[in-house]
């Protein structure tokens, strides 16, 4: 039997510094945005980054795109 896999949900994360540690090195979080169009490409998806990045006080540390997919069989 095959697999087959669907595209369900698309989530996009804003990785941004959260203070130091108790070893004076950065600690970061993410900020996440979801039930985006899950044809969104890659490149609307780092518009999107770069525009609510934008907002912050300070720019985001990384993007991430986190997609959710279902798993059926095949006969």
């Amino acid at each position: 039997m095959a697999a087959a896999k669907d595209l369900t949900a698309v989530t996009l994360q804003l990785e941004v510094k959260n203070g130091v540690d108790k070893n004076d090195q950065p600690k970061f979080k993410n900020i996440s945005y979801d039930n985006l169009d899950t044809k969104a490409t890659a490149d609307q998806l780092a518009e999107m980054g770069k525009e609510f990045g934008g907002l912050m006080e300070e720019a985001p540390h990384g993007l991430y795109v986190v997609e959710r997919h279902q798993l059926t069989e095949e006969a």
